[in-house]
């Protein structure tokens, strides 16, 4: 009869790259030598690979965002940009915790007095807006869809101001299911722009 016996664990320790020759000196079951076949292990680190795409209602009508600065964050620091699929990679990270965070500088021009009055009609409830348009419509970032929200949308569209909030963010990059909304409370949604990945295998994606 013949079949596996048992699976031998090891906790890989080196730089990339590094390999360790894998021998046995005897391995005995019932009193009979069990040949081993030698090998190597190899020190292999991880990658990483993801999309970026822009809301749409639409169905299949996917937008991809480029020009995303996608930086990996932990016990190293890795960065890459979103080519013009909305893809990106990183490889060569090294095993641990690591959190993914996103900024966009470029490609500002998206607002017009349409979305202002979109966002001053959602203010006093006269259109309902589904969770991401909120999260989008809330410019100043502080928890609530009112007047100011409009009225920062229509300055910025004529160029009277600079930025929506005192933070500077154009672009608000949440990971897939990053978001939740809530009814009933005075904020009406909570989110994360961050991504949390614990990397252990060769191979991670998000």
């Amino acid at each position: 009869m013949g079949g596996v016996l048992f699976h031998v664990l090891f906790d890989v320790i080196g730089a990339s790259g590094m390999t360790s020759a894998l021998d046995y000196s005897q391995t005995v079951l019932n009193s009979k030598i069990i040949p081993g076949i030698p090998g190597d292990i190899r020190v292999i680190n991880a990658s990483l690979a993801g999309h970026v795409e822009y809301y749409t209602t639409t169905l299949n009508q996917e937008k991809p965002v480029k020009n995303v600065m996608i930086e990996i964050s932990g016990a190293n620091v890795y960065t890459a940009l979103t080519n013009i699929q909305g893809n990106y990679s990183q490889t060569g990270i090294v095993a641990g915790d690591y959190y993914i965070l996103t900024d966009k500088t470029d490609d500002l021009g998206g607002l017009d007095p349409t979305d202002a009055s979109i966002i001053a009609r959602a203010s006093i409830d006269e259109v309902q807006l589904n969770c991401l348009q909120t999260i989008a419509a809330d410019v100043d970032m502080d928890g609530h869809i009112w007047g100011m929200d409009a009225f920062y949308v229509a300055q910025y569209g004529v160029k009277r101001i600079d930025k929506l909030n005192t933070g500077g963010c154009n672009w608000l990059i949440l990971p897939e299911n990053g978001y939740q909304c809530k009814t009933g409370e005075s904020v009406p949604y909570v989110y994360t722009d961050q991504t949390h990945v614990q990397i252990q295998s060769h191979v991670k994606k998000i």
